[in-house]
This record gives C-alpha cells, structure tokens and sequence, in this order.
C-alpha cells in the first residue's frame, strides 16, 4: 500500500508543478447597464497565448442560457482589454453571465 501511495505521489507531484504556471486573466462581465457581455483578458505573464473563452448568458425574459465563444490571442504582458464584446438591443437585456471557462496555449 505504502508502495502504491509513493508512486502516485510520484507520478502527480510532477504534473502539479506544471499546472503552477502563470495564466492569463479572462472573464466574462456584463456591462453596468447589462446592454453588453465582454471577454476581459490581460496577460501579466512573459508568454504569449492563443485562447478560447466560453461563457454562458442569459437574456432578460428567457430560460434558456445561450452559450457566448470568443477566441483570442494575447501578447506576453498584455493590459486588460476587451477581446470579445456582444452587444444586446438596449439596456437590461442581459441578465446573468455564468462562470467563464478558458482555454489558453503558449505561442511561440
């Protein structure tokens, strides 16, 4: 038993360390008149990245969310900007934004 945890411990330690490295910032944020849904993104890391943002929304009277994409490329210390915006027909059309899910990759 003690041989199987070491060797787990062994195998994992390594894949942590990897996952510690620095990530870009992307979220999805409703404007303060909840006309529009942006992609924030900023890069404090020294690496570049092409990525892929997701981010369910829903419209003001609707069930249903309705999923929101937005694929982008950030320079290596980029500033926050908006990478994606969409905009709806007047204020309050939008009325919640889920929890954004990423995907980024270094460029080289």
């Amino acid at each position: 038993m003690i041989r199987l945890l070491a060797i787990i411990a062994f195998v994992l330690v390594p894949m942590t360390s990897a996952l510690a490295i620095d990530y870009p910032r992307v979220e999805c944020a409703l404007s303060d008149d909840a006309s529009r849904v942006s992609v924030l993104t900023s890069n404090p890391t020294p690496t570049a990245f092409t990525c892929a943002a997701s981010c369910p929304i829903k419209v003001t009277g609707q069930r249903k969310f309705e999923g929101f994409n937005c694929r982008f490329s950030l320079a290596a210390g980029a500033a926050e900007k908006a990478a994606c915006t969409k905009q709806g027909s007047g204020p309050a059309f939008f009325s919640t934004v889920g929890q954004t899910k990423v995907i980024c990759t270094p460029r080289k």
